[in-house]
């Protein structure tokens, strides 16, 4: 069929019995019906397409099938609208302009916030249409691509072009139709050419982008070179990208690639129909709808896998390898608390014009107007809990917590040089629960921080998050994780308490529990320590047990401290081996004794008529010297069990050492008339 190199009108096709054909010469045709070839080739400017409203061009070669680079089978803008149907997942419109169509991507917001519906369609088998953009007041949004099912026993070499993209040129502040679908079943995959079910742009100012639509290839070999590509159309905000399968035949698995051509758009839902490998790249941002499970995930430079507002968790099950290479990301930065008025079980709180940050692993930082940080709360060693959200302030509700991240790695997780950008501000952190059953690989810089500094006058920053590492290590293996965990307080008026981050070997009876602020001083960090864990407190953090501390060994590093609250009975410590104190470490209960409420204590000082006398306990207090207002003695119990709290400020002095005592060691008179000198 040939048009004699001038473009016209369609010509329908029918094949009555397997026929070799050749379509050239600027022919335009189209398929009544499913077509059946011997032979099939486009040599040059020829297009096979399909009209709107017909379900796809569908074409069985028994032989091979060839379009030429000038050639095309294309059935861009051929899906949604079909009369007043614009697809289950059209575009919506909100004051003047639209959003995208959503297929395999959501379709991308426009200017005036209108959002895309849901995604649909299958990433195995995807035979439907893309939907239509939503509308505006410069005309309806354009439309969604058509679909292609084609069957090649022999080669398909696309030198040409192969796609059912959304329809190009918007009206005004419109929104672009989705990709349509493309499914691809073929001996032998050859060319240079380019499949693509690309989402079709949205007016570039307000329209939303279309959502990339859905693309599968199965194959006996390839040897294709071009590019297979399910983008997010451009836009107000550029579409999700769609997906591309891959299969080769024979294969126990195959390969989802979900890919937006290096620039951010809107989100990838994600389900798992089968454990294929799943790779994200440049600049897709992922989430998925269920728990996930795949055979190996590579999260590459520029992509993010995450989770919603308002999802339980980002949970996926990898049966194989996990990769995160330098630039990729696991992040659920601020997808915790709120949830609409929840703020969470460890919410900062407002107290004039500032807020307490937020807290879960460790307590929140208290703001400078005096509100107390969130409560501390969850699982040390099976954290899937959210990190609640900031006190609000005069500017507004506090940032918003951490999600959580549940990862199971079959064999190597690697993040390798992946570090969460800092987000929000005063949130509580997000959990990650690792389990793994061999070893961590190499990687230079695998930490996640905590969140930017609030105003340091005003407001108080969250506790951060608590992480759960497990990976396995028979005795011949090692961990090569030669990065670091964080899981630091953040900074504002006071700095956030350490989160926790334990680690245990599968198999093995205890863990090792680390506490790390990162050189800085914040909120205090409680915790139960789990049986048979070896404790590590090290940068700035600052612990008390709730209870009796019983640990295998316990070792200070420099600048942390272990403590008790006021009202505790005492902090008590039981090492069944080691125990190590740097230089600028402490154990320390400075100040945490009397008085409790009311009760000064035993040996508590007395007032006098300007100053007070000092609280006793194992030795006498001192009284104030002559010329000084005078106090009645006071007598300090050796039994007491904590030391007495100081009534009032005074100076205080102590005698000579030379000077002779006739009081019991526990028993306490005035001394007046003897020399004094200064403390």
């Amino acid at each position: 069929m040939d048009n004699g190199g001038t473009w016209g009108n369609y010509t329908p096709l029918q094949t009555p019995q397997p026929l070799r054909a050749t379509l050239a010469g600027r022919a335009y045709l189209y398929p009544e019906g499913a077509l059946t070839f011997a032979e099939l080739e486009l040599p040059g400017e020829a297009v096979l397409t399909h009209l709107t409203g017909q379900s796809n061009v569908h074409l069985h070669v028994a032989g091979n099938l060839r379009i030429g680079a000038s050639s095309a089978i294309s059935v861009e803008g051929r899906g949604y609208p079909i009369g007043d149907e614009q697809g289950p997942g059209a575009g919506t419109r909100a004051d003047w302009s639209g959003s995208g169509a959503s297929h395999g991507g959501l379709g991308g917001w426009s200017r005036t916030s209108a959002g895309p519906t849901a995604q649909y369609g299958s990433m195995l088998e995807p035979t439907l249409l893309g939907s239509q953009g939503g509308s505006a007041n410069g005309g309806p949004g354009t439309a969604g691509g058509g679909a292609i099912r084609l069957i090649v026993d022999g080669t398909l070499t696309v030198d040409g072009s192969l796609n059912a993209n959304g329809a190009s040129a918007p009206p005004d502040n419109a929104g672009g139709g989705a990709g349509g679908s493309i499914w691809l079943t073929v001996g032998t995959l050859s060319g240079n050419g380019a499949i693509s079910a690309n989402g079709g742009p949205g007016e570039w100012v307000d329209g939303g982008g279309g959502g990339g639509g859905r693309i599968a290839v199965y194959y006996g070999r390839s040897e294709f070179t071009g590019a297979i590509t399910a983008y997010g159309g451009g836009g107000n905000q550029r579409g999700g990208a769609g997906t591309v399968y891959r299969r080769e035949q024979g294969a126990a698995y195959g390969q989802l690639l979900v890919h937006n051509g290096g620039a951010w758009g809107n989100y990838t839902p994600l389900t798992s129909p089968e454990p294929f490998q799943l790779i994200l790249a440049e600049m897709a941002y992922v989430y998925p709808v269920e728990p996930l499970t795949v055979r190996d995930l590579e999260v590459r430079a520029n992509a993010t896998l995450t989770h919603l507002t308002g999802q339980d968790r980002c949970d996926v099950t990898v049966l194989n390898n996990a990769t995160v290479a330098e630039g990729g990301h696991v992040s659920t930065d601020g997808r915790g608390y709120p949830l609409g008025a929840d703020l969470g079980p460890g919410a900062g709180v407002q107290r004039d014009c500032c807020g307490s940050g937020g807290a879960h692993g460790g307590t929140g930082g208290r703001s400078g107007s005096g509100a107390d940080g969130g409560t501390p709360y969850g699982s040390l060693t099976e954290p899937l809990e959210r990190g609640s959200a900031g006190g609000a302030g005069t500017g507004g509700p506090g940032g918003a917590g951490g999600g959580v991240v549940r990862l199971r790695v079959g064999n190597t997780p690697d993040p390798r040089r992946s570090r969460h950008r800092q987000r929000a501000q005063r949130r509580s952190g997000q959990r990650r629960w690792w389990r793994r059953r061999q070893h961590l690989s190499d990687g230079e810089n695998p930490g996640w921080q905590g969140g930017h500094p609030g105003r340091r006058r005003c407001r108080g920053m969250g506790g951060w998050r608590r992480r759960r590492r497990r990976p396995h290590r028979p005795p011949h293996q090692h961990s090569l994780l030669h990065g670091e965990l964080f899981a630091r307080g953040g900074g504002g008026h006071q700095r956030g308490g350490a989160g926790s981050i334990y680690r245990l070997t599968l198999g093995q009876p205890g863990g090792e529990l680390v506490l790390d602020n990162g050189g800085n001083a914040g909120a205090l960090t409680p915790l139960e320590v789990p049986a048979q864990t070896r404790l590590i407190l090290r940068g700035g953090s600052s612990f008390y047990p709730a209870g009796t501390l019983k640990v295998v060994s316990l070792e200070l590093e420099p600048g942390a401290s272990l403590t008790h609250l006021t009202g505790q009975p005492a902090l008590t410590v039981h090492v069944d081996q080691d125990l190590r104190v740097a230089a600028g470490a402490a154990l320390v209960a400075d100040g945490k004794g009397y008085p409790l409420g009311n009760d000064p204590g035993p040996g508590a000082g007395v007032n006098g008529p300007v100053c007070g006398g000092g609280g006793a306990h194992g030795g006498t207090a001192a009284s104030p010297g002559p010329g000084m207002c005078s106090v009645d003695k006071l007598t300090a119990p050796c039994s007491n069990p904590r030391p007495s709290a100081r009534v009032a400020a005074e100076a205080v002095r102590r005698p000579p050492a030379n000077e002779a005592r006739a009081e019991a060691p526990c028993a306490w008179s005035s001394v007046a008339s003897s020399p004094w000198t200064a403390p």
